[in-house]
C-alpha cells in the first residue's frame, strides 16, 4: 500500500510539533512525511497531489492550516484526513476525532467513513469551522505566535480581555433574505463548536449549505457577559433565551462597517480589516471523520 502523504503545519516548529513528531516516529511505513516552508508552499504541495489524482492527504496542524488546506482540496475528490496538532483544534473536534488523538485520527482513516463538508469563504477567503469580526476578531488579532506558544490556548481569554477595553467598531450584517442587523461583532459557525468544545452554534450543521451568525448588539463589557452567560446557561446561542444579540442562518452574508475598521478573523488565524462578504466555496472538502459521528 502506498504511503499516505503528511504534511506537517508549516508555522510549527520545535517544541510545537514534538507531539506529532514523537507520535510519527512507530508510524514508519504509514506515512510520508512532508515539510512545507510556508502556507503557500503547502497550497501548492496540495495541488500537485490534487493534480496526481492522489486519493487522500493528511495534514498535521490546527484550524489555521485546515482552512490553508481546504482552500485547494475543496471542491475536488481528494480526501482530507485530519491529524489534531493545532492550539485548539476546533474543527477536529467538530468532526468527533478530538484536540491531539492522533492514533484516533489513524483509526477513522481504517474504519470511518468519508463525509462532504462545507467550505465557505470570507472575501474569497476559504475557512471551515468559525469566522469573526470586530471584537472576536480583534482578539485573534492580539493573540501572535509566539504568544500563543508561551500560554497556549489561555492567549485567546487573554487578548479577548484586552480586546475589550479598546474601542470597538459598529456593524451592520446585510443578510441574504434583505434583514439588516447592527451591532459591534458578527461571528459565523459552519458547525457547533467554537473556541474548543463548546456548543456556541447548538442547531449548526457542516453540511447544510447555511453559516449560523450572531450579531452581538450592546457595545460594552458588562453586556458581552451578560449575553456569555445567558448562552452557557442555555448550552449555546439560540433564539429565544434572552441576551442582547441576534441569531440568524443564512447561505451568504455582507458585514459593513459603519464605524471603525474591524478585524478579521478566519478560523482561529488574522485575516485583515474592513467589511466582510460570506458566501458558499467552490465545493464541499470530502473528509474522514468516525463512523457514527
Amino acid at each position: 500500500m502506498d504511503r499516505i502523504p503528511l504534511f506537517l503545519n508549516p508555522m510549527a516548529r520545535g517544541t510545537r510539533s514534538a507531539p506529532i513528531r514523537r507520535w510519527l516516529e512507530s508510524k514508519k511505513g504509514i506515512f510520508e512525511v512532508v515539510e512545507p516552508s510556508s502556507n503557500s508552499h503547502l497550497q501548492e504541495l496540495l495541488k500537485k497531489c490534487v493534480a496526481c489524482g492522489t486519493l487522500v492527504v493528511a495534514v498535521a496542524g490546527g484550524d489555521g492550516t485546515l482552512h490553508t488546506a481546504a482552500s485547494v482540496l475543496a471542491g475536488t475528490p481528494t480526501r482530507l484526513l485530519v491529524m489534531p496538532s493545532g492550539t485548539v483544534n476546533v474543527f477536529a473536534r467538530e468532526i468527533g476525532i478530538g484536540s491531539g488523538n492522533f492514533d484516533k485520527a489513524l483509526q477513522t482513516y481504517y474504519d470511518g467513513q468519508v463525509e462532504a463538508v462545507d467550505v465557505f469563504c470570507a472575501n474569497g477567503i476559504p475557512f471551515l469551522q468559525m469566522a469573526g469580526i470586530g471584537w472576536d476578531g480583534r482578539a485573534v488579532e492580539l493573540t501572535t505566535r509566539d504568544f500563543k506558544v508561551r500560554w497556549g490556548s489561555l492567549a485567546y481569554v487573554i487578548s479577548a480581555f484586552k480586546a475589550l477595553c479598546e474601542p470597538w467598531a459598529h456593524l451592520k450584517a446585510v443578510f441574504d433574505d434583505g434583514d439588516c442587523v447592527e451591532g459591534h461583532t458578527v461571528i459565523a459557525g459552519n458547525g457547533m463548536f467554537y473556541g474548543g468544545s463548546w456548543p456556541m452554534f447548538p442547531k449548526a450543521n457542516h453540511a447544510d449549505g447555511m453559516l449560523d451568525f450572531i450579531v452581538f448588539q450592546q457595545r460594552s463589557p458588562v453586556s458581552i457577559v451578560r449575553d456569555l452567560v445567558c448562552a452557557v446557561r442555555h448550552r449555546g446561542f439560540q433564539p429565544g433565551i434572552g441576551g442582547e444579540f441576534v441569531c440568524k442562518r443564512a447561505a451568504s452574508c455582507e458585514i459593513l462597517p459603519l464605524r471603525g475598521k474591524p478585524a478579521i478573523q478566519l478560523d482561529g488565524d488574522f485575516a485583515g480589516h474592513g467589511s466582510v462578504k460570506f458566501s458558499l466555496g467552490p465545493g464541499p472538502l470530502q473528509v474522514y471523520v468516525p463512523k457514527f459521528n
